[in-house]
């Protein structure tokens, strides 16, 4: 198979094309997939990102850089209720070197493109007992995400303040699924993730929903916990609660849904120095970390379709709504 078009997001999370000043990048590649008792497939894209980053003075420097990634897989069954998959993935990666000095603090950033500079394996175990399913899998991943020329001093504390961001880790997840009827449905997952720098992170989740007739009632709690980061500079121990919990209907034709949740960021452990807020001063590293009310709904009308997904921040900052309509033969 071959596949092209335009991505729709940067690296950076910036939107390409549905705003006042689109400017498309490229995304095209070509997989293979062969199929029996073992099924392989690899895979192979090349794209292109636009990179902004920060300057001493408050100003942007923006670049157009190309990359590109291979992904190889393999799965098979076991027995009758078991499935195994083996998989690994190389990538580009951007090394970032900020000035140190105060003669050049205003200058660009160099950005070093390392081809496959990121490196990614994993398994995954799925089995399944009654009316129990059980998912194990183990990842490992090798990055490196920033760097600094030339230490500024030569004291043991300011070199590991500016040492090489080392984003490698390990990773294990397991989660226990139980679904005794088609009217309920509870699982709960835990997550462990050991950083190269001697960092943890914790994540465990409890998840239930449960339906009657086209009454459904979802909930969902988390803590994410992250600590012991030493080497990597603006890392601070943390506590996240999120949750979501919603009630609503489905039918055959239709999904109706209101409710409230809170979502942990992707730099939730991030933060300018050991006295700020940890929930504080996280950008660029920050993702989707707010406390949103929200409603969703969906229909369809013989071969058309439409929906709206609306949030309404519980801070005050903001709303969002996606409107869709569409026609399907």
């Amino acid at each position: 198979g071959v596949f092209g078009g335009s991505r729709s997001f940067t690296n950076g999370r910036s939107d390409t094309l549905l705003t006042a000043k689109p400017a498309p990048l490229p995304l095209v590649g070509a997989s293979i997939t062969s199929r029996g008792a073992i099924q392989a497939a690899l895979s192979y894209t090349y794209t292109a990102d636009r990179v902004t980053l920060e300057r001493g003075d408050g100003a942007t420097s923006s670049s157009r850089q190309p990359e590109q990634f291979v992904d190889a897989e393999l799965a098979m069954a076991l027995g009758d209720h078991g499935f195994l998959t083996f998989g690994a993935n190389a990538g580009s990666r951007y090394l970032v070197t900020y000035p140190t000095s105060a003669a050049t603090v205003a200058d660009d950033p160099a950005l070093d493109n390392v081809w496959f500079g990121s490196q990614a394996a994993y398994a995954l175990v799925d089995w399944r007992l009654g009316d129990w399913r059980l998912d194990g899998t183990a990842a490992a991943l090798r990055t490196k995400l920033g760097q600094v020329a030339t230490p500024i001093a030569t004291d043991p504390v300011t070199q590991a303040a500016l040492a090489s961001i080392d984003g490698s880790f390990l990773e294990g997840t397991g989660r226990v699924t139980w679904r005794p009827g088609r009217a309920l449905r509870i699982d709960g997952r835990y997550r462990l993730r050991l950083w190269a720098d001697g960092g943890k992170a914790h994540r465990a989740e409890l998840n239930a929903e449960w339906r009657r007739g086209d009454l459904d009632v979802a909930a969902r709690v988390g803590l994410d916990i992250h600590h012991d980061r030493e080497t990597a500079p603006g890392f601070v121990d943390s506590k996240t609660l999120v949750y979501q919990a919603s009630v609503g209907r489905k039918t055959a034709g239709s999904e109706l849904a209101v409710g409230a949740a809170a979502t942990a960021a992707i730099g939730d452990e991030v933060a300018l120095g050991p006295g700020d807020d940890p929930g504080d001063q996280r950008a660029p590293y920050t993702l989707e970390a707010r406390s949103y009310g929200f409603l969703r709904a969906f229909a369809t009308w013989g071969s058309w379709f439409g929906g709206l997904d609306g949030e309404v921040d519980l801070d005050g900052e903001g709303v969002r709504a996606l409107i869709q309509i569409g026609f399907g033969r």
